[in-house]
């Protein structure tokens, strides 16, 4: 998802949070990597069906149906605390990560 780039990440964003971004644009990252979330656990569900479960407020994103397994999907930069974090709740806790594109504001 967020390789589709900037654009694509705000063509996915609620009408109000690109409003809210005109007033606050430091916001930019954080709904970029909502929207990847979210655009993720849709192309799962629709992959997988009901197979995995999206927390989207919750620990850990995602619970795998088949085994319990956690996983959470992070951005690659700024996220060590909070995987030492989860490592410490959740020590079985799988990663799968990305990189937001370039030309987030």
């Amino acid at each position: 998802m967020a390789a589709k780039g900037w654009a694509y990440l705000q063509s996915k964003m609620s009408r109000e949070m690109r409003e809210t971004l005109k007033r606050k644009p430091f916001l930019s990252k954080m709904f970029a990597g909502l929207v990847v979330h979210d655009e993720t656990a849709t192309l799962l569900q629709a992959k997988y069906g009901d197979r995995f479960n999206y927390q989207r407020s919750s620990e850990i994103d995602f619970i795998d149906n088949l085994d319990t397994q956690e996983i959470e999907l992070a951005t690659t930069t700024g996220e060590a605390r909070h995987w030492a974090y989860q490592r410490y709740w959740h020590p079985t806790v799988q990663y799968a990560t990305y990189d937001l594109p370039p030309g987030i504001p």
